[in-house]
């Protein structure tokens, strides 16, 4: 990957076993997140064959919120996946800059597109 001296191996976060990257349930969190990527896949799939639902107003809003979920759910893999931010942090500093600024508009983005969503559901 890339260039980095010893003394930035120390601060990798899953070098030495330290208490920065442990997260219990990590698998758990991943499999949770990988399901709800499969599902809301799924969920697209089969709206978009479903004709009666295209005319109604509420097709928008189930197409936003499934693809904000998988939005958040692939931004959350990577920013509390241990392995995967240890590569990004291996990465050269603008390459690894840019990957992190986008996990963290991938959480926010997602976030935001599910409540634009129901804001203009409501008005």
């Amino acid at each position: 990957m890339g260039n980095y001296s010893l003394s930035y191996k120390d601060i990798l976060p899953c070098h030495n076993d330290t208490d920065q990257c442990y997260h219990p349930f990590a698998q758990i969190l991943d499999g949770v997140n990988c399901l709800s990527i499969i599902l809301n896949i799924l969920h697209l799939v089969i709206l978009n064959q479903m004709k009666e639902i295209k005319t109604t107003k509420y097709f928008f809003i189930l197409v936003n919120f499934g693809i904000s979920d998988i939005i958040f759910s692939i931004s959350s893999i990577l920013y509390f996946n241990c392995e995967v931010r240890e590569a990004i942090l291996q990465l050269h500093a603008p390459a690894a800059y840019w990957i992190s600024k986008l996990i963290f508009t991938g959480i926010g983005g997602g976030t935001l597109l599910r409540f634009f969503s129901v804001f203009i559901f409501k008005y």
